[in-house]
């Protein structure tokens, strides 16, 4: 059984408890970048490195090549990166999230489990979308964790601009600038972590039925100018409970 991070690496739980004292600031802005590759890798905090399993760091590690994050998760259950927002992410209000992504390959053992996804889990964790990326298509992860509305995509030959746009109960997905996957919100939340923690945002290889390797360039996040920040205390607590990214019982049963 695949060790928790928890488990395999003691200073991760130091390194939580290191960015659960960040002061938060507000912000005023409608629109936050919170990854560009041109200022290096994904800084910590805010981004936390997420990981299953030996060794420590992982290897081969994450490193910038082609203006890009470039990771491979072949030999790992999972790796990935996770981010409590720093807007709330209000369905209600609606919100988008920007980033560019290229898979250069991607393998699953299941049609129900994919190498790469992206997860936003709004203010209301009741209302979150799981998107998973193949190499030639991309889909959502129904709330029972299997294979949802899905869109033909070559997703391998460029970096491409995707907008994961959320309004009320619906999402929609752009792929340069094209509409491809729409339909609505899940509710995840009673699988537990990270799915029942508001405002948490994570990209990477999240299986261990599945492994990537991604090029991944930039990410923004826009929000309502009426979006409020997360008081601090929220934010440790969200934090703390991120870390549970790596536990996905449903991933292993």
């Amino acid at each position: 059984m695949t060790k928790s991070i928890l488990k395999n690496n003691a200073s991760f739980g130091a390194r939580l408890g290191l960015i659960a004292l960040m002061v938060v600031v507000p912000v005023m802005a409608e629109a936050v970048v919170l990854y560009d590759a041109s200022s290096g890798l994904p800084s910590s905090p805010p981004w936390l490195l997420l990981w299953d399993s030996f060794p420590f760091p992982p290897n081969p590690a994450p490193v910038i090549a082609g203006g890009a994050l470039n990771l491979d998760t072949s030999p790992h259950d999972s790796v990935g990166y996770g981010y409590v927002a720093p807007l709330l992410l209000d369905p209600t209000a609606g919100y988008r999230l920007a980033f560019n992504l290229r898979i250069d390959a991607e393998t699953h053992s299941s049609v129900d489990r994919a190498g790469f996804s992206i997860i936003a889990v709004s203010s209301d964790p009741t209302k979150a979308i799981e998107l998973s990326f193949w190499e030639d298509q991309v889909w959502t992860q129904n709330t029972g964790f299997t294979h949802g509305e899905s869109a033909a995509l070559d997703t391998m030959t460029a970096l491409i601009q995707y907008e994961l746009l959320v309004s009320g109960m619906n999402y929609e997905l752009l792929a340069g600038g094209s509409s491809i996957l729409s339909g609505a919100m899940r509710d995840y939340s009673g699988f537990g972590l990270p799915y029942s923690s508001p405002n948490f945002l994570s990209f990477g290889d999240n299986t261990s039925s599945g492994s990537s390797t991604f090029a991944l360039s930039f990410m923004e996040l826009t929000d309502l100018p009426s979006a409020s920040t997360p008081e601090p205390g929220t934010v440790s607590l969200l934090l703390v409970a991120g870390a549970a990214l790596v536990s996905r019982r449903r991933r292993r049963r």
